[in-house]
């Protein structure tokens, strides 16, 4: 944190590692709250997504809860192709 805001920093594999432990519907809501209410988020996506089937709708949750309300920034190591 610094000067007030807040910003998260996590990895796909991280995500769904995280999903995978949690049993219980709070503890996907919990990770969902955290990565919604920081000010900014850097996801990052290198190398291979996990197939968990949890694992879209999930993301797609977090990248819908932030749009045009905070900032999310996504790197990756795969090149632009043209």
């Amino acid at each position: 944190m610094q000067r007030g805001h807040t910003a998260r920093f996590v990895t796909a594999q991280a995500r769904a590692a995280q999903l995978g432990r949690t049993g219980t519907v709070v503890g996907p809501r919990r990770l969902r709250t955290s990565l919604l209410t920081c000010d900014v988020l850097v996801r990052d996506e290198r190398g291979p997504l996990p197939t968990a089937p949890a694992f879209g709708p999930a993301r797609y949750a977090v990248i819908a809860g932030r749009s045009e309300r905070r900032p999310t920034l996504r790197t990756a190591n795969k090149g632009v192709t043209a």
